[in-house]
């Protein structure tokens, strides 16, 4: 099923979204005593450096590709955490900083770029989501999270087919994500491929079998059967 959905022009489309590196700040700004620095400039100058010392304990000294120091996993959960609790209490515009700032501290981790485009979505922003999307995959061209996100975004606009060519990359990249299953599937079913698409929702399933979003899915699909029994 999988490699009958893939296709060469998915890989051109992905490769379209990859965007180099920016280059990790490896020292404080210099403080140069030649030029001459207004006050706020000064003020700002010191706060930089003392971000920057802040932030150096918690990075690591490289990471796994080669690439520059990444922030401990830990710190990024804890600020993720923190967004999502300020997000629940309503204070959304401190959810969102939160979340710029994780996508500041490390950009390669894919969930601050996730959640900011939903959050735009939810706005009735729907071009600075895809924007948003699209930089996420700038880093992370294979998140099977942001791949199906974005594949969910453009199906809302009636771009089906690169919809499921994202849904088809996602479950390239990751096989078990239910999440990508499930999408391709409901993608097919509003084409009438019921047989693919009944595939999909058994093979997510399959992947997650304690998952109650994907029997719950499941149930609606046998509904609009008219299988009330199953």
């Amino acid at each position: 099923m999988l490699a009958h959905l893939a296709s060469s022009s998915l890989a051109l489309h992905l490769a379209s979204l990859v965007r180099p590196l920016p280059r990790a700040r490896s020292r404080p700004p210099a403080m140069q005593g030649s030029e001459e620095l207004t006050p706020l400039a000064l003020s700002l100058r010191v706060r930089e450096a003392l971000i920057y010392e802040e932030e150096r304990e918690f990075l690591v000294g490289g990471s796994n590709d080669g690439g520059p120091p990444r922030p401990l996993k830990i710190n990024l959960d804890l600020l993720t955490h923190r967004a999502r609790v300020l997000e629940r209490r309503g204070d959304l515009q401190g959810a969102r900083e939160t979340f710029e700032h994780c996508t500041q501290i490390d950009p390669r981790d894919g969930r601050a770029w996730l959640a900011l485009s939903r959050s735009s979505g939810r706005a009735g922003r729907p071009d600075e989501a895809e924007r948003l999307l699209k930089r996420g995959l700038s880093y992370e061209p294979r998140s099977p999270h942001l791949l199906q996100a974005y594949g969910s975004l453009l199906e809302r606009r009636g771009r089906q087919d690169e919809a499921l060519e994202l849904y088809t990359a996602a479950l390239g990249s990751r096989p078990s994500h239910a999440p990508s299953w499930v999408a391709c599937g409901l993608l097919l079913e509003r084409r009438r491929e019921l047989a693919a698409a009944g595939s999909c929702l058994r093979t997510a399933s399959a992947v997650a079998p304690g998952s109650y979003f994907v029997w719950q899915v499941i149930g609606e699909w046998h509904k609009r059967r008219g299988r009330l029994g199953s």
